[in-house]
């Protein structure tokens, strides 16, 4: 149950329940190292996975943030704090559902999936039909997984083990689990894993070969198809009517060429596992942000760019080569097993993965898809084994189980973390402060921790309270010492300054800022009001117009252009940029 369910059943829309899902499934595979194995990894993927490690924390440390990097940034942790729950769950996956499993533990797989996908398609019509019983300030909730994306990539995942043990089996559960993993994909709208369901159904039918299993999986993907054209919101982001959904392609396409320019220079080693974000913003164009907006990336959406970008060209070959090896063992594992039932859940998860590194072309990693891919990949490469727990299981469950202890604790942090947000917006500073300091114990592992408190108060500062400027100046100072390269925290930093009306220190950290990402139109806006606070009138005027361009649709570089022209005493020209504010502002 913890190991299969947790990425569904604990809500993800919120990053405060990342940690809670990853210490989850940490706890999970320590359990399961307790337990009679039914099968273990060959001994060439253990030191592949080991070669693997070595390189990403080679490419942390020679990253431009190494501890930061070595760890590993919310809101995917792509570090220390994560990969290797991977690869426990990968070993718990071999254990639990390697080849010796009993039939029992296929049926208890199968109906928790089930039981998950019904969970989780539950919620998602709920929202389908503008009901959000879970908060949220997105336009695409994604149910519990939290993100829509992620949603549909977790559903074509368990799509392919549920709808094969559906056609194998008369277990009615599993039946509605896989319509409700369809579901899951037609309410998640997501294009990428639309095509990931319907390469899970056209590999069930050439891996199974039998003419029953061939027509469901004909009606099935029939059925997907016709759903997500029924419904209006899903299909107007399958055929890109809609803003959110015709922006996305050229998105992609300009986030996909610029990262290929940024890897040019990193291919041996890459950038560093969480090292893309802060990397990415020295190739962002000016087009990137007309196009995308200022919203901050941390992975290129495609796990091909994404290896190379953790770790180098070296990582993406061994990554292929798992895959391949999976595939294989997969292929094998059907064509040799003798229980039907056997036959399709083998058959099933091989499907699932192959549809979900589809969907994964076109989207990003998150713990909790990948944790269960994880598990089927494991589950398909063990090699046949009954050996009793031993002693050098029962060590690796000790260390296992204190890994998801200190995930747990760590996932404690986000209780102060949240209240001392709602006390800063509320202007009580003193409790704000005290409830950071507790977090930042609760969670001293996390570099982003120092910078996510330094911004709650240099958003009070931005409005000129000084009491919040001189708070967040030590928790920003000490983001700054972990990740220098952030562009957020200096901007940060150049705020609180300014609210100090140290206008020189305030330039520093954003003409620092600006030299990584000179065509952010934030950064720009920010700078010209510094020019023009320093009467420096000319450089304003140019730097807000420069703003403006690179974000056509806000009215904030036209308002406070208004306000230069007024200081100039530029009667016509502010009357100009005032009514463009207002028709940016009321379109």
């Amino acid at each position: 149950l913890l190991l299969l369910a947790p990425v569904a059943i604990l809500p993800g829309g919120l990053n405060r329940f990342v940690l809670i899902k990853i210490a989850c499934i940490a706890a999970a595979a320590a359990m399961s190292f307790l337990t009679p194995a039914a099968g273990r990894l060959p001994r060439w993927l253990v030191f592949l996975l080991i070669a693997s490690a070595g390189i990403v924390v080679l490419s942390a440390i020679l990253g431009e943030q190494p501890l930061a990097q070595l760890v590993g940034r919310g809101p995917r942790f792509e570090g220390l704090a994560v990969l290797p729950v991977y690869v426990m769950a990968g070993l718990a996956g071999a254990r639990l559902l390697g080849p010796m499993r009993s039939r029992d533990a296929e049926l208890l797989a199968t109906r928790l999936l089930a039981g998950a996908a019904f969970t989780v398609a539950a919620l998602a019509t709920l929202e389908s039909f503008g009901f959000t019983p879970l908060s949220s300030s997105v336009a695409r909730p994604g149910s519990l997984l939290g993100n829509a994306s992620d949603q549909g990539a977790w559903a074509v995942l368990v799509l392919g083990p549920l709808a094969a043990r559906a056609l194998a089996t008369p277990d009615l559960l599993t039946k509605v689990g896989a319509g409700a993993a369809a579901i899951c994909v037609v309410t998640s709208e997501s294009r990428g894993a639309l095509i990931g369901a319907i390469v899970v159904l056209a590999s069930l039918t050439l891996l199974v070969r039998e003419r029953r299993t061939s027509l469901m999986s004909g009606w099935m993907a029939l059925a997907i198809v016709g759903a997500t054209l029924l419904l209006p919101a899903a299909r107007s982001r399958a055929l890109g009517d809609n803003a959110l959904a015709a922006a996305t392609v050229p998105g992609r396409q300009l986030l996909w060429t610029e990262t290929w320019h940024l890897l040019t220079g990193h291919l041996m080693v890459g950038v560093g596992p969480s090292g893309f974000g802060d990397a990415i913003v020295r190739m962002h164009s000016g087009e990137w942000y007309v196009t995308t907006g200022t919203e901050i990336v941390d992975s290129p959406h495609s796990w091909p760019l994404q290896a190379v970008a953790t770790g180098g060209i070296l990582l993406l070959l061994l990554a292929s080569v798992v895959i391949g090896a999976t595939a294989k063992a997969g292929l094998q594992q059907v064509r040799t097993v003798d229980n039907p039932a056997s036959r399709s859940l083998t058959a099933g998860m091989l499907a699932g993965l192959t549809g979900y590194g589809t969907a994964l072309l076109v989207h990003l990693t998150s713990p909790g898809p990948t944790a269960a891919a994880a598990v089927f990949g494991g589950a398909l490469l063990a090699l046949p084994t009954t050996s009793p727990a031993g002693v050098r299981q029962r060590v690796a469950a000790s260390i296992t189980g204190l890994v998801a202890l200190v995930l747990l604790v760590g996932s404690l942090a986000e209780l102060p973390l949240k209240s001392a947000i709602v006390a800063a917006q509320e202007g009580n500073l003193a409790a704000a402060d005290s409830d950071f300091t507790l977090a930042s114990r609760l969670r001293p592992w996390d570099p982003d921790l120092a910078a996510a408190a330094g911004h709650a108060f240099a958003t009070l500062a931005a409005s000129g309270n000084v009491d919040a400027a001189r708070r967040g100046q030590p928790w920003l100072e000490s983001a700054q010492r972990l990740t220098p390269l952030a562009v957020s925290v200096l901007a940060d930093l150049a705020t609180v300054a300014e609210a100090q009306q140290d206008l020189n220190t305030a330039a520093t950290f954003l003409d620092s800022a600006l030299a990584r990402d000179g065509n952010n139109p934030q950064l720009l806006l920010q700078r010209g009001v510094l020019y023009a606070e320093t009467r420096d009138y000319a450089a304003a005027e140019r730097t807000l117009l420069r703003s403006a361009s690179l974000a056509p649709h806000s009215p904030d570089p036209w308002t406070n252009l208004a306000t230069l022209y007024q200081l100039q005493g530029r009667a016509a020209d502010a009357e100009r940029a005032h009514a463009k504010a207002a028709a940016l502002t009321h379109p």
